[in-house]
């Protein structure tokens, strides 16, 4: 759901040791996020056995992208109140614009990823997320940030890689598969969009550090900015599932909100609905960790940038895929065996991050240039 040079950040000076915890706690998180988020829309979608069935497939995504953000701006304000965090954010640098704007983004990405990820495998799921690299890297572009031919060819292997982990899907799954890939890969976009946005808000002042430097003693400006963000997030959730054309599969939003609730509440509203049973546990736990990664990268963007936020997602990259071959962590018979083109993809995410990391450099100043332009 949905990312500071890593030298700068993995280095061997105090800068490096000081964000090493950071990134190794934001890079397991991360992975266990993923998995239990693909488990989630597993509980509110139709049954595979149902859709061999000849039945059409359906799914309660919509009310997942409304009522997962609920749950989490609840699990934020939590946070904040157990850590004795003030929620208040200057206005100065803050400005109730720019929070919309970000919230607007983070929702988008949100709903596209709860639909598309739907019918998307967790193991190509896992490949796609590095797609964020090169996107920050050309949203960066067009804010005036240069970069080396190195991380634009490290760039291109991840893209590369993140683009061979779809492989061919059979003839049965290619129309869902399909519908599916467009929209999550759209998701990727709004993505890359809210880690650059995040960036520049908490970048904003004029006695900003170069990344790494100086990393502020705690956790209260980012948990002030994601309850913030969290609570605007809600309404605008559910514009956006009004506002979205109805998918072939939906009964009426009226109805898809309505029966996800039931389907929360471990009812079973229509055929198919197998994983309703554990749908509230697995939410609550998918929520749990959404929140810990969002606090997590947040601080992690507040010490480093968006950029050190995509590499300790890669970072995350084997050990999510692992999870997602695990019987016991993907219930029902949904564990995904790792296809040769996951590992294909793989090897050139892993590749094209090693080049970007070696290649990358951090121009001076360029923080509070683009803080600026956001």
């Amino acid at each position: 759901r949905f990312r500071a040079s890593a030298e700068l950040a993995m280095g061997p000076d105090a800068r490096g040791s000081s964000l090493a915890p950071l990134f190794v706690a934001t890079t397991v998180i991360v992975s266990l996020n993923t998995v239990y988020f693909k488990r989630m829309l597993n509980c509110y979608r139709s049954s595979a056995k149902h859709d061999l069935a000849g039945e059409e497939p359906h799914d309660y995504a919509v009310f997942v992208s409304v009522f997962d953000i609920l749950l989490w701006a609840v699990f934020m304000s939590a946070a904040a109140w157990a850590g004795g965090w003030s929620t208040d954010l200057p206005r100065s640098r803050y400005p109730r614009r720019a929070l919309i704007k970000l919230a607007a983004v983070d929702q988008v990405g949100t709903l596209l990823a709860s639909l598309g990820a739907t019918y998307v495998p967790g193991q190509m799921q896992v490949l796609l997320n590095q797609a964020v690299l090169p996107l920050t890297m050309l949203l960066s572009l067009v804010l005036g940030k240069r970069f080396g031919v190195g991380e634009a060819v490290g760039a291109c292997l991840v893209l590369t890689g993140a683009s061979s982990a779809v492989g061919w899907p059979s003839t049965e799954a290619a129309e869902s598969l399909s519908r599916g890939l467009s929209i999550f890969c759209l998701a990727q976009v709004a993505v890359a969009g809210a880690g650059l946005v995040k960036e520049g808000l908490l970048h904003r002042r004029s006695d900003a550090v170069e990344v790494g430097r100086s990393c502020p003693p705690d956790l209260a400006e980012p948990v002030a900015l994601g309850v913030a963000v969290a609570w605007r997030r809600v309404p605008l959730g559910i514009v956006l599932a009004f506002a979205m054309p109805q998918r072939p599969s939906s009964q009426g939003v009226w109805t898809d909100l309505f029966d996800g609730w039931r389907c929360f509440c471990g009812q079973q509203p229509r055929a198919g609905d197998a994983g309703c049973e554990t749908a509230a546990i697995t939410t609550l736990a998918s929520v749990a960790l959404y929140a810990a990664q969002t606090l997590l990268c947040l601080r992690l963007t507040q010490c480093g940038n968006a950029t050190l936020r995509s590499i300790a997602a890669v970072t995350a990259v084997p050990l999510a895929q692992l999870l997602f071959t695990s019987e016991l962590l993907m219930s029902q018979g949904d564990a995904e065996a790792i296809g040769k083109s996951s590992l294909v993809g793989l090897l050139l995410c892993l590749s094209g991050f090693a080049l970007y990391t070696r290649s990358s450099s951090r121009p001076s100043g360029s923080v509070k240039a683009e803080a600026e332009k956001v």
